[in-house]
């Protein structure tokens, strides 16, 4: 199960996202409001074009 297709593929299109998504954890659980813009953005921008990049 660890060697199938879609276990790498999936992991190739998350392990970008990982750095926004601990920067938003930390500044959602820090309670700074201005520090939640800006890892918020790159986390929708890299969905965005993991979905468009998927779908060519």
């Amino acid at each position: 199960m660890a060697d199938s297709t879609a276990v790498v593929i999936g992991a190739m299109l998350v392990a970008p996202l990982l750095g926004p998504i601990m920067a938003l954890g930390i500044a959602l659980l820090g309670g700074r409001g201005q520090s939640f813009v800006a890892p918020a953005f790159a986390l929708i921008e890299g969905g965005c074009s993991a979905a468009v990049l998927d779908a060519h």
